[in-house]
């Protein structure tokens, strides 16, 4: 079942990144998702974002999913969105660890 709440944030996500220019990853909208809604996408849901925005297309680098408008993938499968779950975590649980060592992220 696709959660709409968390579609509208990462389409979002990826409307924004686009129209300020900055390169959108999955990681991040992982983390914008997870933010705002308290929740990490699916894969239903991440493919789901590729099939509402159809100009939207991805590359992978060292296992990243990293959005792009030119050309590339169209779907996400299972590995993918479980690396990049794990990039989320880990890149998460690093700043968690620092702001409690009273160090900025």
């Amino acid at each position: 079942m696709i959660n709409e709440r968390a579609m509208e944030l990462a389409l979002k996500y990826l409307d924004e990144c686009r129209m300020s220019g900055e390169q959108a990853h999955l990681v991040m909208m992982l983390e914008y998702v997870d933010y705002y809604d308290r929740m990490i996408l699916n894969v239903d849901e991440a493919n789901e974002v590729l099939k509402r925005r159809p100009d939207a297309f991805f590359t992978r680098e060292n296992g990243k999913i990293l959005f792009n408008w030119t050309a590339g993938e169209r779907e996400i499968n299972k590995d993918d969105l479980a690396r990049n779950i794990a990039m989320y975590e880990a890149d998460f649980w690093e700043r968690y660890t620092k702001l409690q060592n009273g160090k900025k992220p």
